[in-house]
């Protein structure tokens, strides 16, 4: 499992032969914002940036028994 820091929207990933990279970035959306007629999306700057090394040999996804 990935844990990420904090709460954001992952729009991106990579993979590489030995790699998955995914991009955090501190990108979060609110519904209140936009009401107010403020943008909906917003790069916060206090969390900073995380970029996620995950080995391909490691990882594990989800079956389905479809």
């Amino acid at each position: 499992m990935l844990e990420i820091p904090f709460a954001s929207m992952i729009h991106d990933f990579a993979v590489t032969r030995n790699w998955i990279v995914v991009p955090v970035f501190p990108l979060t959306g609110s519904m209140e914002r936009a009401k107010q007629g403020n943008a909906a999306l917003r790069l916060g700057t206090r969390q900073g940036h995380t970029i996620a090394f995950v080995p391909r040999g490691g990882a594990r996804w989800p079956t389905s028994n479809g």
